[in-house]
């Protein structure tokens, strides 16, 4: 329970934080790509290989929600000891 509440709590945090920077709830994947620190062809491949992060299409262009990206950083940061 308490890894739960801490996990929703980072969440928040990084919600504001990615909010505050960019004012907006959806990312282009240039500015993802930038943030994740990939290149732009990487992301298209994982995006056509049903990897990475969740993403929505509109009128042809790429999106990657908030929501989505913090599900994806917390998902692959990898930590060590």
């Amino acid at each position: 329970m308490k890894n739960e509440k801490k996990l929703e709590n980072d969440k928040e945090i990084l919600t504001k934080l990615l909010f505050d920077k960019y004012n907006k709830m959806l990312l282009t994947k240039q500015e993802f790509s930038f943030l994740i620190n990939r290149s732009i062809p990487s992301i298209d491949r994982d995006r056509a290989n049903s990897r990475g992060c969740e993403y929505i299409k509109d009128a042809g262009k790429v999106y990657y929600p908030l929501h989505a990206i913090i599900d994806y950083l917390i998902n692959t940061i990898k930590t060590y000891n």
